[in-house]
């Protein structure tokens, strides 16, 4: 549609899941991807920010955690407070880490890690991390395991951006086993 200007630039990425077994093959996987340049996508995001400092907090809430805070949030959920299912990410920071590591059982999969990018010493990467990142999903084709499908908004019909911004995802792809393909739905 080239007269919504606001419209999304999508990419769709085929990945070849195999694996070095003939019958054996990756998961499909969800993830969150930071662009080298942001664009508004339109995704609501609730995050939960667990810091010791206050400095480490307000800059949690400045840049957009929906709740930042410390022992204090831990307690909470401890006592039932506050649920985890009200937010799609935990981050924490490594000063915390020992005082959450009593609600481990708890968190399961959202507990912070360094793998998913929700540990880390600066709060603002992390957060603006997730925030502005976008949310993509490997998905397969019913019936079939070697191929999975990912589409991905890349930015907007009247982004200003150069034209170096399409060769990042360019190098991205050369350095995936994948095919690219671009649409404007």
């Amino acid at each position: 549609m080239y007269n919504n200007l606001q419209g999304h630039v999508f990419i769709t990425l085929y990945l070849d899941m195999r694996m070095e077994k003939k019958n054996k093959f990756l998961e499909p996987f969800k993830t969150t991807v930071r662009l080298p340049h942001y664009f508004e996508h339109g995704e609501d995001k609730s995050v939960l920010v667990l810091c010791k400092t206050t400095a480490d907090q307000t800059k949690a809430r400045e840049c957009g955690a929906t709740i930042a805070g410390g022992v204090e949030l831990i307690k909470q959920m401890e006592k039932g407070q506050l649920d985890k299912g009200d937010f799609e990410l935990i981050i924490a920071t490594t000063d915390i880490l020992p005082d959450l590591m009593a609600l481990r059982g708890y968190l399961r999969r959202q507990f912070p890690n360094n793998r998913n990018g929700s540990l880390g010493p600066d709060v603002v990467q992390l957060v603006e991390g997730y925030i502005k990142g976008i949310k993509c999903e490997a998905l397969k084709p019913e019936g079939v395991h070697s191929y999975a499908n990912v589409d991905v908004k890349i930015g907007t019909l009247r982004q200003t951006s150069s034209p170096t911004h399409f060769c990042a995802y360019r190098q991205a792809r050369r350095s995936v086993n994948c095919s690219l393909t671009l649409s404007c739905p």
